[in-house]
């Protein structure tokens, strides 16, 4: 997951993008598209694509805001861009 219990994060997509939120609990359950995908219980509703207010975000459209140095858990599981020109 990006995000943890408590953390600041930033609406990456949809109606709302660029919105900071707190994530106050974690969440698991149907979706608009019927789906199940890891979440989180916002501190406000927000619009949302559908027109909608809500409360629940998927994970995967958070960013955390986090204070503390650290090395992004993302880099975990998702391999780190290169920059590398090629040769001619």
């Amino acid at each position: 997951m990006n995000c943890k219990q408590g953390d600041l994060a930033i609406v990456m997509s949809g109606a709302s993008s660029g919105v900071v939120v707190i994530c106050v609990a974690p969440y698991c359950g149907p979706w608009r598209d019927s789906s199940y995908q890891l979440g989180w219980e916002i501190d406000r509703p927000l619009l949302k694509s559908s027109g909608k207010r809500e409360k629940y975000f998927a994970d995967r459209h958070l960013r955390p805001i986090r204070d503390t140095p650290g090395e992004d858990e993302t880099l975990q599981w998702l391999d780190v861009p290169t920059t590398e020109k090629a040769s001619a």
